[in-house]
């Protein structure tokens, strides 16, 4: 796991993206990042078919409490039904830039047709 220690936002140990289709037809990724900094830290995700940025603000309840996000993004992320996908997460703050990788896993849920 990556400390609080190296500075800026870290994504928490069992974070994972899942993917879903939101009700306005658009993609919507959730993913877990704790914020342990008294600033906010810009999240920026990759592949960029419609990169997607957001300010992830100081979490006041607890230095080191979770925050959950979710972004929508591009439908061209989607991957194909079962499949894994890596997605780069870029994180800046004031002093410094990381990069994530995390799995991204989407699953169209099976409808029944007559």
């Amino acid at each position: 796991m990556q400390r609080a220690a190296q500075g800026g936002a870290y994504i928490a140990p069992d974070a994972e993206v899942r993917q879903e289709v939101s009700r306005k037809g658009k993609s919507a990724s959730v993913l877990y990042v704790i914020n342990p900094q008294p600033y906010p830290v810009s999240v920026r995700l990759e592949p960029s078919c419609g990169c997607v940025e957001v300010d992830l603000e100081p979490c006041s309840i607890s230095p080191f409490g979770f925050r959950k996000i979710t972004l929508e993004v591009d439908g061209a992320l989607v991957p194909p039904t079962g499949e894994e996908k890596e997605l780069r997460i870029h994180m800046d703050w004031q002093s410094g830039h990381r990069i994530v990788s995390v799995p991204l896993r989407y699953t169209i849920p099976s409808s029944s047709k007559p």
